[in-house]
């Protein structure tokens, strides 16, 4: 990769952890976490929503300048405006660029917990306007951005309810806030059975509508990392069985379950860049 390429990589990884994270996090505190805690938890993670809305903001001002550099001949048509023009208005990219600076101007307007999520998962929806999602032409494509989708918000909801688990572990070392953050929690790891599947079966979907087979060829950069990636989620799918029948029973005398999660984060965040890798090569790369 050169530095355009690897510009473009940054731009979406931070894009896209700050779209998942806006879209999970929002999601669970709307609808599993009992409503006392929801406010003092949408308080306790407000410095990582700030972060999260900063990135999304700085990718989405870099993307079409990169694109256009990308595409063109270099840094120097990073500010051609008839290049960036044709980019914004002639291509995918920029059909989803318009949609992302939309949405996001909504959400600098309105940062409320409901208007994160449908933000967030705004946001994602936009990813499915590009890329691979739309390779195949009538309604093979509509199926691939659908599933797209699909994936998109199933891992948001992983990845970003995550965060807030996080912040209601020591809510269980409060007695008055011991039950309200221990149902939150049995919640999200019960909820955490049909994302999961989602998670697996979606990206299996995507896998055979891009591949039209397994990954099995190895001398490919686009299948060694697609290999990559689904060993992870798996990994992290046999941690959050774990979690849920072995280490969320036993909450009050575990300290498990945060190191646990710190692990599928730090999983996450390499999935989502492996992603976003992926995403920058062409299937028979």
């Amino acid at each position: 990769m050169n530095a355009i390429d690897l510009a473009l990589l940054a731009s979406r990884f931070v894009f896209d952890v700050g779209a998942l994270f806006l879209w999970g996090a929002a999601a669970y505190l709307s609808t599993l976490v009992p409503a006392g805690l929801r406010q003092p938890s949408w308080a306790s993670i407000g410095a990582t929503r700030r972060a999260a809305m900063a990135g999304i903001a700085l990718a989405v001002l870099c993307l079409l300048p990169l694109q256009a550099a990308s595409l063109g001949d270099g840094w120097r048509d990073a500010g051609n405006p008839q290049l960036l023009y044709r980019v914004a208005t002639g291509t995918s990219i920029g059909a989803a660029w318009g949609m992302q600076a939309v949405v996001l101007a909504c959400l600098l307007v309105r940062r409320c917990m409901r208007a994160c999520a449908l933000g967030g998962a705004a946001l994602l929806g936009s990813l499915s306007l590009t890329g691979h999602a739309v390779m195949h032409d009538g309604w093979m494509r509509v199926l691939h951005q659908l599933n797209q989708l699909l994936h998109l918000l199933s891992g948001g909801a992983w990845l970003g309810a995550l965060v807030v688990v996080l912040t209601l572990l020591p809510r269980l070392k409060r007695a008055e806030e011991f039950a309200a953050a221990r149902l939150a929690l049995v919640r999200f790891s019960s909820v955490g059975h049909v994302v999961v599947l989602m998670v697996l079966l979606s990206g299996v979907a995507s896998n055979f509508l891009i591949l039209g087979a397994w990954p099995l060829a190895l001398s490919q950069p686009y299948q060694r990392l697609l290999l990559c990636k689904a060993a992870l989620v798996l990994l992290m799918a046999a941690i959050a069985v774990a979690n849920r029948y072995i280490v969320v029973p036993r909450l009050r005398a575990s300290p498990l379950f945060r190191w646990a999660v710190c692990a599928e984060l730090v999983l996450s965040g390499i999935v989502v860049l492996l992603a976003a890798a992926i995403g920058m090569l062409a299937p028979d790369a």
